[in-house]
């Protein structure tokens, strides 16, 4: 809901408001609109106003520290140390489009303040706004070695190739290992990027920048600004034998076999990995293991942490494939091979899926399936797999067949690179929703 006039504006404080004490999470959504980047607090009124309703709400919702850093801006609304201090803290609670919003303004009225630009930058990474953040720093124009690197990323995952590049030579001598280690690693996604070129697509992207084979591309949602990516879905055991289908596909063209399945312990992985033994013909084992092989993962997100610190290390021969992975809030590190991206996902045999009740003609919420793992796998092997991936396997074996320097080639392709850090989204944006 956008709010546009003096109106709607002191309608949705004095609604916030009203809801308090008793409903502050109510009262919070309710301001959302008037918070969120780039927020309707255009005038200094507005924004002490603003400020004073999210004061309130963080009082009543417990987090008093907050709430009197908004009391203290409420007082002086251009302090640079405490609008910084509110943007940092709305990004730990991975409210992005909030701290954008009062970091924004900070910028305006301090715009040499390089804490600010770069926290900034970081709560528009977290919306996806890489374009935005890319205005922000290009604006700015202020001569330091972490803004110069942050101007080359966001020009990079704007799809701007040659600006990006432009950047390096900024950075060439830089005595920071830190940005030094990132000026490597923007270095050598862009060498990945235009090696991969003019195929950069959603899939070419998630390759460049993450080291991760995605399998499938959504062919629904075009219109609706998907681009390959899933906002909502329900996975079935034909989406399941896709993934199957497509990752022989990859792995033959890489010429990588698979001498055994790694089964994690979690029944959704256990469930996809007794299948894949099936249908590579390949030896069934449990995690962990040293011998070369394919760890099956259903969704990183599904496993406990010990497990997930068990996969962290990359080891020539040991290729990890999660089916499903979030794009909207990714995981720290990616796996080498995802079938799908999704926002949000049900898995084939999980409690309240939607099914369709054929004698009551209409949409029901499921059980969850309790049926043997060994069972459940062969029904995905038993399904017809209509290969709906956008492009087919054609566009998928071309990708996996491009050349791609050794020396940033990902490991599992046979390269020197190990576990990349996984970026939310690429310069081929997906609408994700509430």
């Amino acid at each position: 809901m956008a709010v546009e006039t003096p109106e709607e504006f002191s309608a949705v404080i004095e609604a916030a408001k009203a809801r308090l004490p008793g409903q502050p999470q109510e009262a919070f959504q309710l301001l959302l609109p008037v918070l969120n980047y780039p927020g309707a607090l255009d005038s200094l009124e507005k924004f002490v106003a603003g400020l004073e309703a999210f004061g309130l709400v963080c009082y009543h919702l417990g987090a008093h520290d907050l709430g009197r850093t908004l009391e203290f801006l409420c007082r002086e609304p251009d302090h640079p140390e405490a609008l910084f201090d509110l943007g940092y803290r709305c990004y730990e609670q991975r409210l992005f489009g909030v701290g954008a919003t009062f970091l924004a303004h900070g910028h305006h009225f301090h715009p040499e303040e390089v804490s600010l630009l770069t926290e900034l930058v970081s709560c528009l990474e977290g919306m996806g706004l890489y374009g935005e953040a890319y205005r922000y720093l290009k604006q700015a124009a202020i001569d330091k070695p972490v803004c110069h690197y942050l101007l080359g990323f966001q020009a990079l995952m704007s799809g701007k190739l040659e600006e990006a590049e432009a950047v390096l030579p900024m950075l060439q001598d830089v005595d920071n290992e830190e940005v030094a280690q990132m000026r490597d690693s923007l270095a050598a996604t862009l060498s990945r990027a235009k090696a991969l070129s003019p195929d950069l697509d959603v899939r070419g992207w998630h390759l460049a920048l993450n080291g991760c084979l995605l399998l499938h591309v959504s062919p629904y949602g075009f219109d609706e600004g998907m681009n390959g990516r899933y906002a909502f879905v329900a996975d079935s055991e034909a989406l399941c034998k896709e993934g199957l289908e497509l990752l022989k596909v990859a792995l033959d063209s890489l010429e990588i076999e698979v001498p055994r399945i790694y089964r994690l312990p979690e029944r959704s992985s256990q469930i996809l990995a007794t299948a894949a033994a099936r249908f590579f013909s390949a030896q069934l084992v449990d995690w962990p293991g040293d011998e070369p092989g394919l760890i099956v993962a259903y969704d990183l997100d599904l496993l406990e942490p010990d497990t997930v610190q068990s996969l962290y290390e990359d080891r020539p021969g040991r290729i990890l494939w999660s089916h499903a992975s979030n794009w909207v809030e990714p995981y720290p590190w990616a796996p080498d091979i995802t079938t799908f991206l999704y926002q949000a996902n049900t898995t084939p045999w999980q409690a309240g899926r939607m099914q369709v009740d054929s004698e009551a003609e209409e949409i029901t919420r499921a059980d969850e399936d309790k049926r043997p793992v060994e069972e459940l796998a062969g029904r995905i092997l038993a399904s017809e797999a209509s290969l709906e991936s956008l492009g087919g396997a054609e566009n998928l074996r071309a990708l996996c067949e491009k050349s791609i320097p050794n020396d940033v080639l990902p490991g599992w392709m046979g390269g020197r690179v190990g576990r990349f850090h996984q970026r939310k989204g690429s310069p081929i944006p997906s609408n994700q929703f509430a």
